[in-house]
């Protein structure tokens, strides 16, 4: 089994990297949506050298962006936030101050929610509801619960972006990016004909995918593996039904002999501490049992002060399992 971990939301520190390196992760993960793509060049480049220091084989795992809007930038790049506070939400690249409004990089923001309707910002970290739509590009907004929120999230309203658009970007991406030679691209589905589009483009040789739809899909010889993101799952599909997903997908994709990896908020309590959330434990544990080929540490990794820790947390875990199994199956 493999330990994912995500380099790059916050920027690229190639001392950072090497000790995630050494700390015994399997894959670096990189995401192409928060960064211009000349940025993400370079910090693609920053983790070669650090791979290329170190003598690693470590394999490198690239998101292509996802088809869903996202936040814009903001001063100090992170703001908090409150249940009941009001704000503004507008469509622009970025915002000096998020008192006077939140900024979301998309257009005609008012023609794109609805009136009372509950949207999410980072795959529901934050919720908040449409209270009113005040002009094509601004609407105001309810905060549900209290959170942080961090420029350039996900802002789930669903909405995403054309697949002809879509299919551009990645073309160009995919060229730009080949020098890198990624090991693994994850790709988002978005539909049966994106995909078959998508699997006659020769820049894509291999990809991990994350979908719902999955016969076809886990019986393709062209599919490397399957991601099961969860944080999609939450906020696309009700989310009490997450586990029973899971469940599903990961049967499906074991009567096809298809390797399953999962994400998002495997170990976050490591952040902060030292012994992990007993329920993120017993999650980890029963997804060893059930089969998955590999975690991804997203936040863990990413953007938390303890990188190191949560990689060797995951390892201990998946050790003690691994040396026990064969009492549980």
């Amino acid at each position: 089994m493999f330990i994912i971990a995500t380099v790059g939301i916050h920027g690229v520190d190639e001392g950072r990297i090497k000790k995630m390196i050494l700390a015994g992760a399997d894959i670096l993960r990189y995401n192409l949506s928060y960064y211009p793509l000349s940025l993400s060049a370079n910090h693609l480049a920053t983790l070669q050298q650090a791979k290329d220091d170190l003598h690693s084989n470590i394999k490198l795992l690239v998101d292509f962006p996802l088809n869903k809007i996202r936040l814009g930038d903001f001063e100090n790049q992170i703001f908090g936030v409150q249940e009941n506070q009001e704000l503004i939400l507008q469509s622009a690249p970025y915002s000096s101050d998020c008192n006077e409004f939140l900024p979301v990089n998309v257009s005609n923001l008012g023609e794109k929610v609805r009136i009372h309707q509950t949207v999410y910002i980072a795959n529901g970290r934050v919720s908040m509801q449409v209270m009113e739509i005040l002009n094509k590009d601004a609407i105001k907004i309810k905060i549900l619960n209290n959170g942080m929120i961090k420029a350039r999230q996900t802002f789930n309203n669903g909405t995403y972006i054309d697949n002809a658009e879509m299919l551009s970007i990645y073309k160009e991406t995919a060229d730009k990016l080949a020098v890198y030679g990624p090991n693994y691209i994850a790709i988002s589905y978005l539909d049966e004909d994106f995909n078959t589009t998508l699997k006659n483009q020769p820049e894509f040789k291999r990809v991990a995918l994350s979908t719902v739809e999955l016969e076809a899909v886990c019986n393709d010889k062209f599919y490397s593996m399957i991601l099961i993101d969860r944080g999609e799952l939450g906020v696309n599909m009700p989310f009490e039904k997450m586990g029973l997903y899971q469940k599903k997908i990961m049967a499906i994709a074991k009567k096809y002999a298809k390797p399953v990896i999962i994400s998002t908020q495997i170990l976050d309590s490591t952040n902060d501490n030292f012994i992990p959330n007993r329920a993120e434990i017993s999650d980890l544990t029963n997804s060893v049992l059930d089969g998955v080929a590999g975690i991804v540490l997203s936040k863990e990794t990413s953007s938390s002060r303890r990188p190191i820790y949560a990689i060797a947390t995951a390892k201990k875990i998946i050790d003690a399992i691994s040396q026990n199994i064969h009492l549980y199956v």
